[in-house]
């Protein structure tokens, strides 16, 4: 069984100013806003309307599933919509990685990518991984249908669970590497259940398959937690809709897609440290 998800509207006076960013290429989208006026901290930020949608989804953010559903998005704003609420959350401005990515980039639905519709978080090879993910329609596929994107609080993989505290406090602990897949950086290794939570499967698999690695129990028991635990939320991402998620505090996984799809989003990725 799964849970709801709360939804929150967008202003309905927002399609004026975004539709100033219609046609541009995601990337691109944040230079647009911001030769339209719309600068980080500026007058359309501080507007009431703005600050109350803001005081509304982060007090959505804070309950389970940590997640917000936001709805009334003109198909063609979707772009504008992400990257406006994502400026709301937090700071976008940081540099990016020529490598590693930064705040904004084009999620592509396939399936020679099934990393991404595994549960994981975003960002797990940055210094800082990313507070907040915004996704955001950019062309939809209609042959794979209304494909819901799944989300996990790491509450409720613990919930209930009797293995939960001594999983938890061993992966406090211990260390993994989660920049093998990238030699040419610098070396990042950061415990699982740290100040920042991680959980990519691939980036795990060497661990998983020796069982003399550390913490090589505990490391399965929550692999295979994560493969049967039930109850998460899901959500559909329309033209309509954008998908705000507290990466800090949940796994994602995107629709089960067996074909080569054109499904593309936008993702937006707030307040973190690529490099």
């Amino acid at each position: 069984m799964t849970s709801a998800i709360t939804e929150s509207v967008l202003p309905q006076s927002w399609e004026r100013v975004l539709s100033r960013a219609r046609g541009v290429p995601p990337l691109f989208v944040p230079d647009a806003l911001r030769s339209s006026g719309l600068v980080p901290g500026g007058s359309f930020y501080r507007a009431p309307e703005a600050k109350a949608f803001r005081a509304r989804i982060c007090a959505q953010l804070e309950s389970a599933p940590h997640a917000v559903l936001v709805t009334g998005v003109v198909p063609e704003d979707a772009a504008a919509a992400s990257v406006v609420i994502g400026s709301l959350l937090g700071n976008l401005d940081y540099a990016p990685s020529p490598t590693l990515g930064g705040a904004i980039s084009e999620v592509v639905s396939a399936p020679e990518v099934p990393q991404d519709q595994a549960w994981h978080t975003d960002s797990t090879p940055w210094i800082v991984p990313n507070r907040w993910t915004v996704l955001g329609m950019l062309e939809p596929d209609q042959g794979i249908g209304d494909s819901a994107t799944a989300i996990l609080p790491w509450d409720l993989v613990f919930s209930g669970w009797p293995e939960a505290a001594p999983v938890a406090h061993e992966l406090e602990g211990l260390a993994f590497e989660w920049r093998a897949k990238f030699p040419l950086l610098e070396s990042l290794r950061a415990p699982i259940f740290g100040s920042l939570r991680r959980w990519f499967r691939p980036c795990l698999e060497t661990c998983l398959s020796n069982p003399s690695t550390g913490g090589f129990a505990a490391l399965s028991a929550l692999d295979r937690r994560l493969q049967t635990v039930q109850g998460f939320a899901e959500a559909t991402i329309r033209a309509s809709t954008v998908l705000v998620l507290d990466n800090s505090r949940v796994v994602h996984r995107g629709p089960q897609v067996r074909r080569t799809s054109s499904r593309r989003l936008i993702r937006v990725k707030v307040a973190g440290v690529p490099e």
